[in-house]
């Protein structure tokens, strides 16, 4: 066994085991340091979960464009019905947006969304069959 030699000036900055790769000096932290000192949320730092209690605002939106499409398919009724339920069906697409804008529920907010226009097709044919009945009697 030979007696481990002593560092000189040309060996500094080479791995002792393979002499021809070049290591950076720097020590630990040194990568991370040329890569962007990119640093690490601690656990005081990442987001905590909601409190159990609370109900995302994507899904109180969700919750009432549902009521909105099932309300017009069960029960078209007159004009004014139609009116009311649309205001529920549009107060429930403002709150999905919120929802979405908030990052409260964005999946049941986008959801929420679809249902609104799920419902505004709805309607649109329930209006044109109530349009229709109209001039059958008038006439």
């Amino acid at each position: 066994m030979r007696p481990a030699e002593p560092a000189t000036k040309a060996d500094r900055g080479h791995h002792p085991s393979f002499p021809g790769v070049n290591v950076f000096a720097g020590g630990p932290g040194r990568l991370a340091w040329v890569l962007g000192h990119r640093k690490l949320a601690t656990m005081s730092e990442k987001h905590l979960p909601k409190e159990s209690g609370s109900i995302p605002t994507g899904a109180v939106g969700l919750v009432l464009t549902v009521i909105f499409c099932v309300a017009i398919a069960v029960s078209p009724g007159g004009f004014f019905s139609v009116f009311l339920k649309g205001a529920l069906g549009l107060v429930g697409l403002v709150i999905s947006i919120v929802g979405i804008a908030k990052r409260s529920g964005r999946a049941a907010g986008v959801f929420g969304i679809l249902a609104f226009i799920l419902g505004c097709l709805m309607t649109y044919s329930t209006v044109l069959d109530m349009i229709a009945h109209e001039r059958g009697h008038s006439g």
